[in-house]
């Protein structure tokens, strides 16, 4: 019996989550911002459409594997030839880790987004949602669930960088997938920005470590150079595998006294 009891809690708490993350996108301030599979899809669509170029690939997968058991939040920056590159690699990205089941977020480009008023706070509230879809436990445990009347508080960056931590408490570890032409957008084109907005995820949870990928397409590596710490970056230079291939994927330690000439 008491199994069962058990089982019914759970049944109800996940019920309960799939009520309020239907309420969170029905609110205002989720209009025109696009679910995880509408981004992936449209995103997978493009890809399609290029069957003429080669693929990203990793030459060898355990460097980045090394990267990702680091034990602390960090950023893996990756330096392609093209921005096509970039697009297709962030897409292979978010395909492994879904192949992988490890949990993952993203901010990817969508529909006629470059028609629209797309700010960072945006981006974490596209975040958010996803966080809460692969953590519901945030909307209904702990002595403090997340409610609707978060999200309406929520006036500025600050706030919804708060409810994004929330929404991970209890994971381990989350991967975070950002695109560059999104984020670049969301910017204004200024990496200056963009690169000081990436830089906060380093304080944003204190009990789950982030592993963000991001191009350095939007991003000032001069900058991370010389404020971030070199232990909390890497660099990765992308190739193309097929008949495009213009060399292979190696990782970096990012070493402050090495990029001074940025």
């Amino acid at each position: 019996m008491q199994n069962e009891i058990k089982l019914d809690v759970r049944a109800c708490r996940d019920i309960v989550s799939n009520i309020q993350i239907t309420q969170i996108l029905s609110l205002p301030f989720m209009a025109g911002l696009p679910t995880s599979g509408e981004s992936l899809g449209y995103c997978q669509s493009l890809r399609l459409r290029r069957t003429h170029l080669g693929k990203p690939i990793l030459k060898d997968p355990t460097q980045v594997q090394n990267w990702s058991s680091e034990p602390h939040t960090s950023f893996l920056i990756f330096d392609c030839g093209t921005g096509q590159i970039a697009k297709d690699f962030v897409l292979n990205v978010v395909n492994l880790l879904r192949e992988a089941q490890s949990p993952a977020i993203w901010a990817l480009r969508f529909a006629d987004f470059w028609k629209k008023d797309v700010s960072t706070v945006d981006i974490l509230k596209i975040l958010l949602l996803q966080a809460l879809q692969i953590n519901p436990a945030a909307l209904t445990s702990g002595s403090h669930p997340m409610t609707m009347i978060h999200f309406r508080e929520a006036v500025n960056e600050e706030d919804w960088r708060a409810l994004l931590a929330r929404a991970m408490n209890g994971i381990q570890k989350v991967y975070i997938v950002l695109d560059s032409d999104l984020l670049s957008h969301a910017t204004n084109n200024n990496r200056y920005l963009a690169t000081r907005w990436l830089g906060a995820f380093s304080n944003l949870a204190t009990k789950t470590v982030l592993k963000v990928f991001v191009s350095a397409f939007a991003i000032d590596t001069g900058y991370a150079a010389r404020n971030w710490d070199p232990a909390s970056w890497s660099q990765l230079r992308v190739g193309l595998s097929g008949p495009m291939s213009t060399g292979n994927l190696r990782l970096r330690r990012a070493r402050a006294s090495r990029r001074r000439a940025f």
